[in-house]
């Protein structure tokens, strides 16, 4: 068996944050998503400086207490913040920082509000990817330290104190035919694939082989992807992370986890508009965490896969205005929850006079 490890590039600026590690097995030579093809899913207006704060951190080596390059990611807590997603991006927020030579970070122009910290080291050989917590790392989200930023004032984060990575593999298998599960992206963070342009993670080989590398010693969620044939899912086939069967990660060593991927339950309908976008994707988001938990891009009709056993809420972006949430609305709050079974769901979006 070979693994195939894609290329880290911390060094990236904050808009190509599909760049972030992740997997491989091996898979045709993925182009990376160019910097001018990133087109807003949603339309977030700019804050005056005099409206936003700053935050602080330092990234420590957690052994020696060494300075490390690294940088960060505030994610928001708020949801529409958070389902503010991009075309080809990962689902980590608006605000980046990269640190100095010391370990110091300093993030300006943030907009207020209340965010978690995802950390990627310059050098994912020597240390691993985490959320950050109080007192350490951790590989899910929900128990990062949340950090308030207020207009006019410095938040203080937790210092980033990094570990070795760790790396995980396994083979992935269609539920139905128990066939393996061929160019299904395996990542931590939630992303929005572009349909012209191949993600930055390789999809899993044909034997349904993946790896995962750079990861710290934390107990991971991972995310599968693989439309049109298969629902994104968590570890566990469900849509809600915080259901997920995790993977502890060790430093210094690769650990085994399979995963049959669940059938999806289909959600399709018409889209009513007067004229189309380019690369206009239709979205869903799991209620409760607010993670991405699908994408189709729509021509007059759509059909998306969803894995059920989740409630969601649906957002098509595919006029040249805000996207609208089902049934009504430009809010989260706005859209009507849709509870996802095992029966096939229609719902049709009129976008008449929106675009």
């Amino acid at each position: 068996m070979h693994s195939f490890v894609a290329s880290a590039r911390p060094w990236l600026a904050a808009g190509l944050l599909a760049a972030l590690l992740l997997v491989a097995a091996p898979a045709p030579a993925a182009s990376a998503v160019p910097t001018t093809s990133a087109v807003p899913v949603t339309s977030a207006g700019t804050v005056a400086a005099a409206d936003t704060g700053s935050l602080t951190t330092t990234v420590r080596d957690a052994a020696t207490g060494a300075p490390v390059r690294a940088c960060v990611n505030l994610v928001p807590l708020d949801r529409d913040r958070y389902t503010g997603v991009t075309l080809g991006g990962t689902q980590l927020g608006r605000h980046s920082g990269c640190s100095g030579e010391q370990g110091d970070i300093v993030v300006e122009g943030v907009e207020p509000g209340r965010y978690q910290l995802f950390a990627r080291p310059y050098d994912q050989q020597l240390h691993g990817l985490q959320w950050v917590g109080r007192f350490g790392g951790t590989g899910q989200r929900q128990h990062a330290a949340v950090v308030r930023v207020a207009a006019g004032a410095t938040a203080t984060a937790p210092q980033i104190r990094l570990d070795p990575p760790g790396s995980v593999t396994g083979t992935l298998t269609d539920s139905v035919t128990a066939a393996p599960a061929a160019r299904v992206h395996v990542t931590v963070v939630p992303l929005v694939p572009h349909p012209k342009y191949t993600p930055d993670e390789p999809a899993t080989d044909n034997a349904g082989r993946y790896t995962v590398t750079g990861l710290g010693p934390y107990r991971w969620p991972l995310q599968f992807f693989g439309s049109p044939f298969y629902a994104v899912q968590w570890s566990g086939g469900v849509g809600n992370v915080r259901r997920a069967q995790t993977v502890q990660v060790r430093a210094g060593q690769t650990v085994t986890f399979d995963q049959t991927l669940r059938a999806a339950t289909t959600i399709s309908g018409k889209v009513i508009i007067d004229e189309l976008g380019n690369y206009s994707p239709l979205l869903a988001f799991n209620v409760v965490t607010g993670d991405l938990v699908g994408v189709e891009y729509p021509g007059d009709t759509y059909q998306l896969l969803v894995v059920p056993g989740q409630v969601v809420k649906l957002r098509c972006h595919c006029g040249h205005g805000p996207g609208k949430w089902h049934p009504t609305g430009t809010a989260f709050s706005d859209a009507a929850p849709v509870p996802v079974g095992r029966n096939p769901i229609v719902i049709d979006f009129d976008l008449t006079g929106t675009g």
